[in-house]
Order: C-alpha cells, then structure tokens, then sequence
C-alpha cells in the first residue's frame, strides 16, 4: 500500500509539474505582451499614461506568477525526491522482511529434523535397553546353571575335578559378562533420561 500511494504522489506530482509549466509560459506571454503594451502607452504620450500603470503592473503580477511557479517547481522537485527515497526505503524493507521469513522457515525445518533425529535416538536407546535387560537375564540363568553343575562336578569323582575346575571358571566369566550387562543397562537408562530432556 505505502508503494501504490507513493507511486500515486509521483503521478499528481508530475500533473501538478505540467500544470506549473502551463503557468510560466502564460506569465511569460502575459509578461512579453504587458512590455509591448507599456511602449505603446509611451508613445501615445500623456493619453496613454494610465494605460502604462495598468500595464506595468500586469507585468509585474506576470513576474510574480513566474517566480511563484518557479518555487511550487522547486518544491516538487524536493517531494519528488523525498518519494523516491521512500520507494528505495520501503524496499529494503520489504526485502529484509522477506529474509526474517525465510529465516525463521528454514529454523523451523532445523528444529523438525532435530526432533526426529532425537526421537530416533529414543527409539534405538530403548531397543538397547531392553537388550540388555534380556542379557541380564539370560546371564543369570546360564550361572544358575552352571552353579548346578559346578555343585555337582564338586560331589563327583577324582576324574571330574578339571571339569568342575572348568565349569568354576566359566561360571566366572558368565558372573562378570552379567554385571557388565547390568552396567550397561544403567547407563543406556541413564543416557535414555537425558535425551527425553531435549524432546521438542
């Protein structure tokens, strides 16, 4: 709207400017005749004295026209300019407007991919977690297990201490692979909180 009324002042302004230009060449004329009319009445001598009043004084008013058109020429001019001014300003900030928007879409879109980048996370830290609860679990039935049968091997036979000797050792190792299944639960927990502080 403020560039259709600022276009709209340029147009009246050069109406406005056509009309001026009208005035000055009728004052000019007015100005040329009144001279011509002045030397008649100077030859006409004392009859023509009053004729001559009248004349200078059109003139007069005929340079009075001309300096005032020249004036309303200069102060178009100034509006005129003003107005193109108006014109560059409101471009720019039509323009700085226009990137603000693309501004804020494209952080828009940058906080949607976050979000699905995290929930994804989400997704993959449960899947882990509940691994690890399984691990967990099935770590403790194997050293049931094999408790049972290090308990037996123990009752057996001379011949069979190595086998109880190796069935200790595995106990052992299934013993640690469920504490470490159970650390890694807790801290696939402890990282899973975490991240539903940054859900959008």
């Amino acid at each position: 709207r403020v560039g259709e009324s600022i276009t709209l002042l340029a147009e009246k302004s050069q109406k406005i400017e056509d009309i001026v230009g009208m005035i000055r060449g009728i004052a000019s004329q007015t100005n040329l005749l009144a001279l011509n009319a002045s030397i008649e009445a100077a030859r006409a001598g004392e009859h023509g004295r009053g004729f001559a009043v009248v004349a200078e004084e059109v003139r007069k008013l005929a340079e009075q026209s001309s300096d005032s058109a020249q004036d309303i020429i200069v102060l178009l001019d100034e509006i005129q300019a003003a107005s193109r001014q108006s014109v560059s300003e409101v471009t720019s900030a039509e323009q700085g407007i226009e990137q603000q928007v693309a501004a804020v879409h494209e952080m828009r879109e940058s906080f949607t991919r976050i979000k699905q980048s995290i929930d994804g996370i989400d997704s993959q830290l449960q899947l882990v977690s509940s691994a690890t609860t399984e691990l967990d679990d099935s770590s403790g039935k194997i050293a049931e297990v094999i408790s049972s049968v290090a308990a037996m091997s123990e009752q057996s036979a001379a011949s069979t201490e190595e086998v109880a000797s190796s069935t200790q050792e595995q106990f052992n190792y299934i013993t640690s692979i469920s504490e470490r299944s159970n650390e890694l639960a807790q801290h696939a927990n402890a990282l899973y909180e975490e991240v539903k502080k940054f859900k959008i």
